[in-house]
C-alpha cells in the first residue's frame, strides 16, 4: 500500500523514506496501564532518532529565535507529530536553544550563528511520524548548505531473546547538499 505524506512515497511499514524494506517483526510492544480505565492500552517500542549538524546555515536566520522557534514547530506537524508544548531561549549576544516537547519524544536545536551551525536532535517514537521530513524542512529553512545525519532506529527487540532487551541500529550519512522543496 503506497501513500504520500508531504511528499515522500511511503510503502505500509516502510523504515526508511523512500525505500521500500520489509515489515519490522523485531519493535516490542509496551504494555501501560491507562491511569482512568486500568485498561492496558499497547505502545510500540520501535522509535526513530535523527541527530544533525547543519553547516553553513545564514546567521541571520540561526540568530532569531522567534525563526527558528517557527521552524521547528512547523517541521514536526509537517513530520506528522504531536506538539505538546515547547521552550526557546535567545542567547545574548547571538544565539538560539529551544526544545519541542511532543506526545512522540522531542526535537531539540542550539544553534551558533557566529560559526553558521546548527546542531538538531529529533526522536520520534512509533511508525506515523517521520523525523527526517522535520530534519529535511529545518535545514532548508535554515538555509544550510551541508548537512551530517546521524539516524538510529531505537526499540529493537534484541536477537538475544532476553526479556526487555532492546538495541538500536546507526545509520550515518554526510554532506547532504540537496533537500526536498517544502518552503514557499
Amino acid at each position: 500500500m503506497q501513500q504520500k505524506f508531504h511528499g515522500y512515497l511511503l510503502e505500509k511499514n516502510t523504515r526508511q523514506l523512500g525505500q521500500k524494506l520489509a515489515p519490522n517483526k523485531s519493535a516490542e510492544k509496551t504494555y501501560v496501564a491507562d491511569q482512568n480505565t486500568n485498561q492496558a492500552e499497547s505502545f510500540d517500542t520501535f522509535g526513530r532518532h535523527i541527530l544533525a549538524d547543519l553547516s553553513n546555515c545564514q546567521k541571520e536566520l540561526i540568530s532569531s529565535v522567534d525563526f527558528v522557534k517557527k521552524t521547528l514547530e512547523e517541521a514536526v506537524v509537517k513530520a506528522g507529530a504531536t506538539i505538546i508544548s515547547s521552550r526557546f531561549h535567545q542567547f545574548t549576544p547571538i544565539g538560539v536553544s529551544g526544545i519541542i516537547l511532543l506526545s512522540e519524544s522531542h526535537c531539540s536545536i542550539h544553534t551558533w550563528p557566529e560559526e553558521q551551525y546548527a546542531a538538531i536532535d529529533i526522536y520520534t517514537c512509533g511508525e506515523h511520524v517521520f523525523p527526517q521530513i522535520a530534519c529535511d524542512y529545518i535545514a532548508e529553512k535554515l538555509g544550510a548548505l551541508e548537512v551530517c545525519i546521524t539516524s538510529v532506529e531505537r526499540g529493537l527487540k534484541s536477537a538475544r531473546k532476553l526479556k526487555e532487551s532492546f538495541v538500536h541500529r546507526i545509520n550515518t550519512t554526510e554532506n547532504l547538499l540537496t533537500f526536498p522543496k517544502y518552503c514557499n
